[in-house]
C-alpha cells in the first residue's frame, strides 16, 4: 500500500514482478480520511488485490492486472 505513483512505473514500464499494489490517490492528506475511504471500498477490492494494481481515488477505484515479469 502506497501513495507513491512510481510503483506504476516499476511494474508497467520496467516489468518488475509484484504480488500486487494498492495505490491511494486521495485529495486529503489526513490519515483519518484515508482510512475511511479504504474501509468504504475494502470489501469490494480485497478479493482482487493479488496480482493487480489497484488505485483508490476520491470517487472511483481502478483495478488492472499486473503484467507478468519476463
Amino acid at each position: 500500500m502506497t501513495d507513491d505513483k512510481g510503483f506504476g512505473e516499476l511494474v508497467f514500464r520496467r516489468r518488475l514482478a509484484s504480488q500486487g499494489i494498492l495505490l491511494i490517490r486521495l485529495s486529503s492528506p489526513r490519515i483519518a480520511a484515508r482510512v475511511r475511504r479504504l474501509a468504504s471500498v475494502w470489501t469490494a477490492i480485497e478479493p482482487h488485490l493479488e496480482g493487480r494494481f489497484v488505485v483508490i481515488g476520491d470517487n472511483k477505484v481502478r483495478i488492472r492486472p499486473i503484467p507478468l515479469a519476463p
